[in-house]
């Protein structure tokens, strides 16, 4: 199971309420990009996150999963005020609000389980899980080939130094954002181009949460060029990825690329088809969604 289908969904949806829809069947019509019904749309999504946070109930949830709980709440602020705004969408907020409290329990949850896990040290989780910490950014096109001026400073040896490390010392200057420190090891690991995955998600993290807390200074001021770089390469991967199949090896890089570059404002990566298959992911039963190919 990966929560991360879960928050997924929400952020589809945000760009799928953009235009007035109507049709009755909702994931047939998402496939062949016909028109469909927002409402309905919005149902089923919800109704798939509601599921998928019951299967969560039963899970230990880690402090990891605090940081994606987190988002997916700025996520459903957002919706909640968006759907405000349109009468037609009254019986669904009040579904929304229901999950809403729904996803407060499952983080405190959350915490009070890391809380344990960690000897009550959650470390830069502590700072990453903060209800107010992480905010909705504003949509920014894919660019490929971004050029990024080159530093000349010699390099240290990275050995010293690993991504987990800087982000903690990134967020720990939150207070003031003219002056987010980092050392040339940092800046080495975090903009050098990554060839696996998880690094480059790291790298994602940090330039993410830079953007939270305000950074503009030195190598920050290139931000959304690295944020830029690192998702047209999470793009082609994710490309690669449904060229063969959606195999399960790869699902969870697939639905981890969407969230943190969707997160970053990058659109392109909500596509209609994606969600149709995501969903298709989904255990009927108790909600889980599946990493396997069965």
């Amino acid at each position: 199971m990966s929560v991360l289908g879960m928050l997924l969904s929400l952020l589809l949806l945000i760009s799928s309420l953009q235009q007035p829809t109507s049709s009755h069947s909702v994931l047939h019509d998402i496939a062949t990009h016909d028109e469909k019904d927002k409402v309905l749309l919005a149902d089923v999504i919800l109704s798939s996150l509601n599921a998928t946070a019951t299967c969560l109930e039963k899970e230990n949830l880690f402090s990891d999963v605090m940081t994606t709980l987190r988002i997916l709440q700025a996520y459903v602020k957002g919706v909640m005020e968006l759907w405000a705004m349109n009468p037609a969408m009254e019986p669904i907020s009040k579904k929304m609000k229901m999950f809403s409290i729904k996803l407060e329990e499952l983080v405190n949850k959350s915490i009070s389980y890391s809380s344990v896990a960690l000897s009550g040290n959650l470390g830069i989780f502590e700072v990453l899980t903060r209800a107010d910490f992480w905010k909705i950014l504003q949509p920014s096109p894919l660019i490929k080939d971004t050029v990024i001026p080159i530093e000349l400073t010699p390099l240290e040896p990275m050995k010293e130094d690993s991504s987990e490390s800087c982000l903690a010392t990134l967020l720990n200057n939150r207070g003031n954002s003219e002056s987010c420190t980092y050392s040339d090891v940092c800046r080495q690991l975090m903009t050098t181009p990554a060839n696996l995955h998880d690094l480059k998600i790291q790298q994602l993290l940090f330039f993410l949460s830079s953007k939270m807390i305000g950074c503009t200074n030195g190598m920050f001021e290139h931000t959304q060029d690295y944020l830029n770089r690192v998702c047209s390469n999470l793009m082609d991967m994710n490309a690669q990825i449904e060229s063969f199949k959606y195999h399960s090896s790869f699902r969870s890089d697939f639905l981890e690329s969407i969230m943190f570059c969707g997160a970053a404002g990058f659109h392109e990566f909500y596509k209609p088809h994606w969600l149709v298959n995501i969903l298709h992911w989904q255990n009927a039963t108790d909600g889980c969604f599946s990493t396997s190919c069965k």
